[in-house]
């Protein structure tokens, strides 16, 4: 029983660590909810969160998920978007073919970080799924994949 217990209240401590916190249009600073609106006028579907200092906000456009990170004086600061296998670079499609064969490419995003620009590939193989970040130029990079 104590066992049970003890599991349960650290699945709720852990749940409850998150950096990430909902919250409403209203609650987005005015210089932050302004920069998007500008940015984005035709924006659906919009929610915010608060990360940290930052806030992040997804929403569709074109019928398109995006993402976008907004620091506190209102800059846009990283976005992605899902994006079709068509997107892909040749160089980045050659590179996973070399080095991921056995793997199939099961999601795509287009990141731009500041001014690069990288492809978020979510690649499928039995049992051994992998997250990668690929720059234009075909490099995997040790960089964190944006969830």
């Amino acid at each position: 029983m104590r066992r049970i217990l003890f599991t349960s209240l650290l699945a709720i401590t852990i749940s409850s660590c998150n950096m990430k916190d909902q919250i409403a249009a209203n609650q987005v600073p005015s210089v932050v909810l302004n920069a998007f609106q500008k940015q984005y006028p035709e924006a659906a579907d919009v929610e915010w969160e608060k990360q940290n200092s930052d806030f992040e906000v997804e929403f569709e456009r074109d019928n398109v998920e995006y993402t976008a990170l907004i620091n506190q004086q209102g800059d846009i600061f990283k976005i992605k978007h899902d994006a079709s296998l068509e997107e892909i670079p040749e160089t980045v499609l050659e590179k996973i073919k070399a080095d991921y064969a056995d793997y199939t490419i099961d999601d795509v995003e287009v990141l731009k970080d500041g001014e690069n620009t990288y492809f978020q590939l979510e690649l499928d193989k039995k049992l051994a799924d992998k997250e990668i970040v690929v720059s234009e130029a075909g490099e995997v990079l040790d960089i964190d994949y944006w969830d």
